[in-house]
Formats: structure tokens, sequence, C-alpha cells
């Protein structure tokens, strides 16, 4: 049985302080390849009909929702939300931000339009900058939504196999960024 040094203790603890749920932002360490993974995602409401998939949640490093009975490889709809540390990228403001990712998508999927959404609401009433990712061919449909809480840059995804089953995960979507609350300044420190 391995012995526990006051320094490990230590280390746990701070982690536990620092990367532990507040507010609304979710943080998480976990041993990696070179150390320790830091993982932070949007904390979502409960949403009937819909589950959390924790195994596609850290294999992509970010909170993922799916329709009840299905899996993430088969679903034909998925919601989730990341946080982006701001520290460890070279965006300076959110649509710096916006602009690297939606770079990012073009140079994956050429052929794909991007489009201006109206904004949505998060439960603060924040507007988040929305936008429709749409394939020509092959791909997947997605609208994307992206704030700001902090030091963190937020994405809000829904991606969809087609245009239907896009526009019938659209009220979903909607409820999951409504009931995102951004931590209260008590919580926050």
């Amino acid at each position: 049985m391995p012995i526990i040094t006051r320094r490990t203790m230590y280390l746990m603890l701070l982690l536990a302080l620092t990367f532990g749920a507040a507010g609304e932002i979710e943080r998480f360490a976990r041993p990696g390849t070179s150390g320790l993974d830091l993982v932070w995602w949007p904390r979502f409401p409960l949403v009937m009909g819909w589950v959390h998939d924790d195994e596609a949640s850290w294999r992509i490093s970010s909170n993922v929702l799916l329709p009840r009975g299905q899996t993430f490889a088969q679903s034909p709809v998925v919601i989730y939300g990341t946080a982006v540390y701001k520290p460890n990228g070279s965006a300076k403001s959110l649509s710096e931000f916006i602009a690297a990712d939606q770079e990012g998508f073009k140079q994956r999927s050429p052929d794909a339009q991007i489009a201006k959404l109206p904004p949505e609401r998060d439960g603060d009433g924040n507007s988040l900058a929305t936008f429709s990712f749409t394939p020509k061919a092959a791909g997947d449909w997605e609208v994307v939504a992206y704030g700001e809480e902090g030091e963190y840059f937020l994405v809000f995804v829904v991606s969809a196999r087609n245009d239907t089953e896009l526009h019938k995960a659209m009220p979903v979507f909607r409820s999951v960024i409504a009931g995102y609350h951004a931590a209260a300044q008590s919580d926050a420190s």
C-alpha cells in the first residue's frame, strides 16, 4: 500500500480547492500522459428525455448530453458544452476566439457554410453569439453559441446528422443554454 506523503496530501487539497465545481463551470483534474489534464465544462440543467454521457464527456473534454437510450456514436443528435480557459489560448477577446474556432472548422470542412444567427440568451440574460454550421454535402449540421464567464470562453453546441434532427433538438438546446447561470461573485473566488 503506497504511503501518502504530506506533500501529496497538500497537492490533492490544493487541486480540490482549485479545480472543484464552483459556480456553473465544473473543473476537473485527472491523470494524463504527461501529468494532470485539466478539463472544464459548463454545468447543464437536467433535461427530460436527455442524459449525461460520462464516457463521451471525458473523451471529448466537454459536457455531453444525448437523447435517452442513444450512444454517442449512434445518436442522431448530441448537445455538448465546453469552457476554454482564456490564459491557455492565444485569443484575447471573444471575437478572436470565435474567429479562430470558425477558421478551424473551415479547415476541417471547407465546403460548409457558416451563418450568423440571432443570439441565444443564457439564464442570466447574457447574449451568446450564435452561428449555424451547414454542410454542403456530408457532415454534421450544427448550431454553436459562444459566450464568456470570467476567465473562460464558453461554447455550447448542438450537432445533428441532418437538418431535421437539428431543428427537432433546438428547443432542448435553447433550454440548456437558458438553464446555464454564471457563478455568483462569492462562488467565483
